[in-house]
């Protein structure tokens, strides 16, 4: 396992491929500052490899959408594909990702259940890319 902590997030590479992203505290924020930050950090744990990402956005407040562009754009560059998994009272603050996720070009599922979402993103790990 490795991790890479943003003032915001905990990015962990774990030992089955897989990269899981999620706030490092309980408060609420915004910005596409905010979700560069992680991605970079994704990037860094990814390396050279596209790698599946758990994505846990609790507290963060909905990007508009052209936040959303920015993100989609990183994400279709770093991520094989984003199981993002939110309580059901949450899903009214994913602002517009529900029209964002149509446009990726990369698998992507919004889930309320982090086993769920863990079985469904390990068909896109690289069984030749080593893990943590």
């Amino acid at each position: 396992m490795r991790i890479e902590d943003t003032p915001h997030s905990r990015i962990v590479l774990c030992d089955d491929g897989i990269i899981e992203a999620m706030p490092a505290a309980l408060e609420v924020r915004r910005g596409s500052e905010l979700m560069t930050a992680a991605l970079d950090a994704i990037s860094k744990l990814a390396g050279t490899q596209r790698r599946p990402v758990l994505w846990k956005p609790s507290g963060t407040l909905p990007l508009r959408p052209e936040g959303w562009q920015v993100i989609v754009a990183r994400l279709e560059q770093t991520v094989s594909a984003l199981a993002m998994v939110v309580d059901v009272e949450e899903e009214p603050l994913l602002g517009a990702f529900p029209t964002a996720i149509d446009a990726l070009l990369i698998p992507a599922q919004v889930f309320h259940n982090a086993v769920e979402a863990r079985e469904w993103l390990l068909p896109f790990v690289d069984p030749g890319e080593p893990s943590a």
